[in-house]
């Protein structure tokens, strides 16, 4: 039998607890592998550069009604187009 058939074979006899435990050490060992070789360090530096607060959409919100004529109370209509688009 292969290594991969006895992964498989050991695996399927896991609880579900079990295997819940072993995904995640498994996704932990993917990422720590994927760090160590630097493949998310362009993920990581764009997420830095972005550094987007909860606020940043209610002020473009904000922002577009201004540039639009409208004012708060308009501000339905506006969320309605944003959806249509």
């Amino acid at each position: 039998m292969s290594k991969v058939a006895e992964i498989q074979s050991a695996v399927g006899q896991l609880s579900r607890e079990e295997l819940s435990a072993f995904r995640t050490w498994f996704a932990d060992q993917e990422l720590e592998e994927d760090v160590a070789a630097g493949k998310l360090d362009k993920l990581a530096e764009e997420a830095l550069r972005s550094k987007k607060t909860p606020w940043d959409e209610v002020n473009a919100f904000r922002d577009r009604l201004a540039a639009s004529g409208r004012n708060f109370g308009d501000s339905a209509e506006l969320i309605h187009e944003d959806r249509d688009r």
